[in-house]
């Protein structure tokens, strides 16, 4: 209704609340309307992203002409409805609701981590009384043991069931029901198994009361101790929006900011405890040190500087290597590629978790934004665990298949998702991207089209099967929005560039959209920095290699890596931390602030720019990285070096763009590896991607943590030799890495999934794809 008009939209309804004349929309509920309205209705179960439960009937509102109060939540709104939020018969109905609710609370407020931020003390001020009338024994629950992320109270609890509506309908896992009726009711896991969901910490968020608590942040501090500081998450390249909270400017906990486009007002686990690696004090980095004669010295910034000067100087520019890590910041990406165009040196390296070089940097392609993945019809996963790659991707997977999307995938494992899968084509390493070469074929017979080159002379080489045809005709099927989702498996794949572009050309065959997922917070912003190489740069002899914000764990190939620092004549290494696998081979380290301990900006997998602020004091001498590259710049003479702040230097990345480079459809030649013996799947587990969260005690205690095991299908015990629990060593070209042999049918016969990202395999590289299985050597 406009002040020019009084005609009504076909999807609204006029009514009243509390005598002010209001649109609502047409179906919805009294209390969706309130709130659209700035109307306050108290609430305890109702939450906007969860279904309607209607459980704690503190929400009562008096509407003419209903015999009794009726919940807002559950009440669906109509032509002509008067509503009552302050009259005597609906503050009756809420006080009421409010007294039944206190009857068994357990007045423990004092010691309760939700003290100060409670929604039952909030409403308990206006809606309760002064003193119980309620003189009984108040009943007791037994907590129960739900996993290091999150601590139970369960004699708290009142019932609103949100925990078990969000990791239902949102996380998908099930974990939490009611156990019992009326009085005797009780939240609890059925077998005791704790939560094993990626998601699990928001139910720390939604619980109204202290029953469920930040378990590490457990009486750490009370809510009006800390601040609120904007950040970004480091873990993923969705860039998950996130509140740190601080007390003497440390950071004590992690939790979301509401951004409807990106993560909604959900936070990954990974996102919301990583930030206790930043306590890991075995291996940080606190001041400049220098190796001399086999000792690290601790130095001043300005001499460990001029040892670097001094070498940079002294070495030809083409010697000089950078491989940075993918969770730096865009300005420091920024100076880093000015330092080297400057030089007069091309080979700098983001793309760390990359084997396959065979073609020229293609830009990531991201043809969906985040908010529509859940609106597409048919989703195809290829190479992608999309549940531990980008949890709040895989949300809203699961959103699209919730209202009837058909999800189909291609990789070399069993995935256990949360959501039914329409095909799950699996083989090993080799196999699976046959498999997809299937679907190819498929669509060429049906559709009549046929790619050039290399990936058409391929495809011809590939046979299709029935399940695979079935596929490929839904695909065809006019006006429907298919999308295909690119994954890290797919990324680190020996034949990367095979699966890129054979997904390219199937795109183009059924008008579908390709989302490839990044594998860093920040690798958008380093390939719009320039820092990338077209052929691999670790194929070369450098005489200085510069880390920077990255570890050997974080390479796909850790063992080649290793064997280029050990042959150049000095590494050095820009670090948050230093574990002994790279200090072994450093010869100079210098301290730098992480995300958190410093401001930038960060570019996601949508290509959307975000800027964080410092939330987290670094320790000791660490500096921001921007600052000690600006010095270096300096100290080597070099131009455009005289940034007074970071501002200044976001300014300049403001204006970066990514080159549209389109991905290679036209393969001049395919890349064929071969494997003996055992078939390598080199898989990163959900925390082992970064430094933080590799050093995150609650996140590597947590259910789905990885372990240091090799796993291989049951039917390849007998020819492997050794039974499951065994310790044995995985042989891949003469190095060795001991892990405890297990065994899961979700691998394919003839495969061995490695976990890497892990010091126990460092002497692993995901591109060459023959191991096996021998006795331990130790």
């Amino acid at each position: 209704m406009t002040e020019t008009s009084n005609q009504v939209p076909d999807d609204k309804v006029t009514i009243e609340i509390d005598g002010q004349t209001v649109l609502a929309d047409k179906g919805s509920m009294i209390i969706h309307a309130t709130d659209a309205h700035g109307i306050n209705v108290p609430r305890f179960c109702y939450h906007k992203k969860l279904s309607i439960a209607a459980n704690c009937r503190m929400c009562m509102v008096d509407v003419e002409k209903a015999p009794k109060p009726l919940p807002a939540c559950a009440t669906p709104v109509a032509e002509g409805m008067k509503i009552y939020t302050r009259s005597k018969r609906a503050t009756s109905g809420q006080k009421n609701a409010m007294e039944f609710l206190l009857i068994n609370h357990p007045l423990d407020c004092p010691i309760c981590d939700q003290g100060g931020e409670c929604e039952l003390q909030d409403v308990a001020m206006g809606y309760g009384r002064d003193v119980s009338r309620f003189v009984e024994g108040k009943r007791s629950v037994a907590d129960e043991n739900l996993g290091s992320l999150v601590a139970s109270d369960m004699t708290r609890c009142i019932h609103c069931t949100r925990c078990v509506r969000f990791l239902n309908e949102i996380a998908g896992t099930d974990e939490l029901g009611g156990i019992g009726r009326g009085d005797r009711t009780y939240i609890a896991t059925a077998i005791g198994q704790g939560l094993d969901s990626e998601l699990s910490g928001n139910i720390i968020d939604l619980c109204p009361v202290g029953a469920l608590t930040n378990k590490p942040f457990r009486f750490k501090a009370r809510a009006w101790e800390l601040m609120a500081t904007a950040g970004l998450s480091m873990h993923d390249a969705l860039g998950s929006n996130i509140y740190y909270h601080t007390r003497h400017g440390k950071i004590l906990r992690a939790v979301p900011r509401e951004n409807e486009a990106i993560n909604e007002a959900w936070l990954s686990d990974r996102d919301r405890y990583g930030i206790h690696g930043l306590n890991h004090d075995q291996d940080r980095v606190t001041q400049p040190m220098v190796k001399q004669n086999g000792q690290w010295n601790v130095i001043s910034w300005e001499d460990a500087l001029g040892i670097l000067v001094n070498k940079l100087k002294d070495t030809a520019p083409e010697k000089v290597a950078l491989y940075t890590g993918q969770y730096a910041t865009s300005e420091e990406y920024y100076l880093l590629k000015k330092i080297f165009d400057q030089l007069g040196s091309d080979q700098h390296e983001h793309r760390l978790n990359t084997v396959d070089f065979s073609m020229p940097y293609h830009s990531p392609r991201h043809d969906v934004a985040l908010a529509d993945v859940a609106a597409q019809e048919n989703i195809i996963l290829v190479g992608s665990y999309a549940r531990h790659e980008q949890p709040i991707l895989n949300h809203k997977i699961r959103q699209a298949w919730l209202k009837g999307a058909q999800i189909n995938a291609f990789g070399p494992c069993h995935f256990e998702q949360n959501y039914d899968l329409n095909l799950d084509i699996t083989g090993n390493q080799l196999d699976w991207v046959k498999k997809l070469g299937a679907l190819g074929v498929s669509l060429s017979e049906i559709s009549g089209q046929r790619p050039d080159g290399a990936l058409g002379d391929w495809l011809k080489q590939q046979s299709a099967d029935e399940d695979i045809n079935s596929l490929a005709k839904s695909l065809l099927k006019n006006n429907q929005k298919v999308l295909f989702v690119v994954g890290h498996i797919a990324a680190r794949h020996p034949q990367a560039q095979l699966i890129q572009a054979l997904v390219a050309w199937m795109a183009g065959v059924v008008k579908a959209s390709v989302n490839e997922l990044l594998l860093g917070a920040n690798t958008y912003g380093a390939g719009v920095n320039g820092l990338y190489n077209d052929r691999d740069i670790k194929q070369n002899d450098h005489a200085v290699n510069l880390i920077y914000q990255a570890e050997i764990q974080d390479f796909a190939e850790p063992a080649r890596i290793k064997e280029c620092l050990v042959n150049s004549e000095m590494t050095v290494v820009f670090n948050a931390f230093c574990d002994e696998a790279l200090k072994s081979r450093a010869d100079l380290i210098l301290p730098i602030a992480l995300l958190p301990e410093s401001s930038g900006s960060l570019i996601n997998n949508d290509g959307t720019r975000q800027t964080a602020l410092v939330a987290h004091k670094a320790p000791g001498e660490t500096k921001p990285g921007w600052r000690v590259l600006r010095v270096l710049g300096n100290m080597l003479n070099l131009s455009g070096f005289d940034y007074e702040d970071v501002h200044e230097v976001m300014q300049q990345t403001e204006q970066l763009k990514l080159p549209v480079v389109k991905s290679p459809m036209n393969l001049k030649e395919i890349s064929n590896p071969k494997a003996k013996g055992l078939v390598l799947f080199a898989h990163q587990g959900i925390y082992d991607g970064d430094a933080l969260v590799r050093r995150s005690r609650p996140l590597q205690e947590s259910k789905i943590a990885t372990a240091d095991n090799v796993y291989v299908n049951p039917g390849d015990l007998l020819s492997i030799g050794f039974a499951a629990g065994d310790l044995v060593s995985v042989e891949q070209n003469g190095r060795y890495a001991e892990l405890t042999l297990a065994t899961d049918e979700a691998v394919p016969a003839g495969s061995a999934v490695v976990p890497m990202g892990r010091s126990a395999t460092l002497n692993i590289n995901a591109g060459e794809l023959s191991v096996s299985i021998i006795g331990a050597q130790s």
